[in-house]
């Protein structure tokens, strides 16, 4: 293998190379390790494992001696070291228009720390691996940590996704430690913040879909650290934070149903001239808890094997002539819409599922929200789906 696998070696031995590779950072004299972790069911496991090996992960050894005797978490170390075969955007255009032929080669660098104890399964995620624990992560566990164990009255940042009227929207807020904020309808998915208690889990904390710390224990002595989390997750919080409701496939298969039903409906009699477009392309996206700024140049959408590319702006008008060009019922395919980003870096992002992108909300105040799916070796995974309801304001937190 190349030298990622050494590269991973080291990541578990040793403090220099850790700190030169900007895996640790340090805070006077102390070395402090940053842990981006998600939350898997523990019952997915071995699935989880399964699928990351089919997609050029493989398991390497840990060291044994590094590991607590006395814990009851098992580790799991999976990397991934592949090829980038699409290449980059931005130096294919600029070989276009030079003399020189630029190259470069690129890799894909990924790894899972996967951390299972009796109770619960965390990951920690290394480069690209976020891709691909998307399909299995608990949505909500980074919104959970922040009501345990983040000062909501020391906020110093947050992002917010609002759900009021008939439109949905983001909005990202910067803050010099104060109260979280957030109005009717409006759901908090990014909180960064001081922490309840800095000395054990580090001063700041930033919550996503993930939770990210900065901790003293390198990564096979954070045992201890794993289990006091579980134990906080268990315990009520002071304040409730609205957020998405998940709905089961098969108990709550009507309601998702009929949620689909009315999408489809309004994309089929969708006027212009009497509606404004509901499509919204977010200049930033969240990846676990990183916030990525980026512009964006092409929109791809699929649908029954069919596609097209867009340049410009994505639009409902647009959608229904591609679906009409290919004479695609909407009413019968509207679960098979998908849409994809090219983003100004020249990637292009998974394909995600129609309601990841358009703005809609029922008569009855739901708004239908989808997990990032992907489409592997031409099989479509099918996404989570989860319904918001219209949240009420708060009354003890200011808008």
């Amino acid at each position: 293998m190349s030298g990622w696998k050494d590269y991973i070696t080291r990541l578990f031995a040793d403090k220099f190379t850790k700190e030169r590779q900007g895996i640790v950072t340090r805070k006077n004299d102390t070395v402090l390790y940053d842990y981006n972790i998600y939350c898997i069911p523990i019952e997915k496991h071995d699935e989880f494992i399964e699928y990351l090996s089919g997609r050029s992960f493989e398991e390497i050894p840990i060291k044994q001696e590094l590991l607590d005797a006395s814990s009851t978490v098992s580790f799991t170390l999976i990397y991934c070291d592949k090829d980038n075969k699409n290449g980059t955007h931005w130096i294919k255009l600029l070989s276009s228009c030079t003399e020189w032929e630029l190259e470069h080669e690129a890799k894909v660098y990924g790894a899972a720390l996967v951390c299972k104890s009796t109770d619960f399964c965390y990951i920690v995620s290394y480069g690209n691996a976020h891709f691909y624990i998307g399909k299995y992560c608990d949505y909500n566990f980074g919104v959970s940590v922040a009501e345990r164990l983040i000062d909501l009255d020391s906020i110093r940042s947050q992002q917010n996704i609002s759900h009021g009227n008939r439109l949905s929207k983001a909005h990202l807020d910067y803050f010099r430690n104060t109260p979280i904020s957030y109005g009717g309808g409006e759901i908090p998915t990014y909180i960064k913040g001081s922490s309840v208690e800095p000395d054990f889990w580090g001063e700041v904390i930033t919550c996503g879909t993930s939770a990210q710390f900065k901790w003293e224990e390198a990564p096979l002595l954070i045992s201890g650290k794993l289990l006091a989390l579980d134990n906080a997750l268990k315990t009520d919080c002071k304040i409730k934070l609205p957020r998405l409701a998940p709905l089961d496939e098969e108990r709550d298969s009507e309601r998702i149903d009929s949620l689909y039903l009315q999408l489809a409906q309004s994309i089929r009699d969708y006027d212009p001239d009497k509606t404004a477009d509901y499509f919204n392309v977010p200049s930033f996206y969240l990846l676990g808890t990183k916030i990525i700024q980026t512009d964006f140049s092409k929109y791809k959408i699929t649908c029954d094997h069919k596609r097209i590319e867009i340049d410009g702006e994505l639009s409902l008008s647009a959608l229904k002539r591609f679906l009409s060009d290919e004479n695609i019922d909407v009413m019968a395919n509207i679960r098979k819409i998908n849409i994809a980003v090219e983003y100004s870096t020249g990637q292009w992002t998974p394909l995600k599922p129609i309601t990841e992108y358009l703005e809609f909300i029922t008569n009855d105040n739901f708004c239908l929200r989808n997990a990032c799916n992907e489409l592997d070796g031409g099989a479509l995974h099918r996404p989570a789906v989860f319904a918001v309801r219209h949240a009420p304001r708060p009354e003890s937190r200011p808008f």
